[in-house]
């Protein structure tokens, strides 16, 4: 956002985009410098955001995934799990390959996969479906994911903080 004089620094980021993708997000991207910028404007780069991201992520592949992530992952290796994203399998899948996780997940449900997005009750549906199981644990680090779970039925654990979601996801499980 920087070309558009727009410093998104990481708290605005966390409270006003994250869990947020596509129209809704450029919106709010818009939103963010006075006077507004044009849809369309931004619209333009928005594929060259994305690729910047997956490319980013693919050269330091640990960027994203703390110690106690992907130590909770092993912990889990007998429950079935998804990812349930809003971004392209495009950008998912090789991210999630190059941090060596793609085998932990039976399913991915992307972009493509469903016609309404995060926080529609859609994606998450779709991933018990695949998955056939009736009362999934959707664990989430945004408010529109958060909402997409709570929206299908299902319990969620949520905060935006994932380097917290562990410790929550083992305390419920004991519970």
């Amino acid at each position: 956002m920087d070309r558009f004089g727009v410093d998104l620094d990481w708290p605005t980021y966390q409270s006003t985009l994250r869990g947020h993708s596509g129209q809704p997000l450029l919106e709010a991207l818009c939103r963010l410098r006075r006077p507004p910028i044009e849809y369309e404007q931004v619209r333009a780069h928005y594929d060259f955001k994305n690729d910047l991201f997956r490319d980013i992520v693919l050269r330091n592949p640990g960027s994203l995934m703390s110690d106690d992530v992907r130590c909770l992952l092993d912990e889990l290796r007998t429950f079935r799990l998804a990812v349930v994203s809003s971004a392209r399998r495009t950008h998912v899948h090789p991210i999630l390959e190059s941090m060596g996780l793609l085998h932990r997940f039976e399913t991915l449900v992307c972009r493509e996969d469903v016609q309404s997005l995060k926080p529609s009750p859609e994606p998450y549906r779709t991933a018990a479906a695949r998955l056939s199981v009736q009362r999934p644990l959707v664990v989430e680090d945004s408010e529109a994911g958060a909402a997409s779970g709570r929206g299908a039925g299902f319990e969620v654990i949520m905060h935006a903080d994932y380097t917290v979601l562990p410790s929550l996801v083992r305390k419920r499980l004991v519970s």
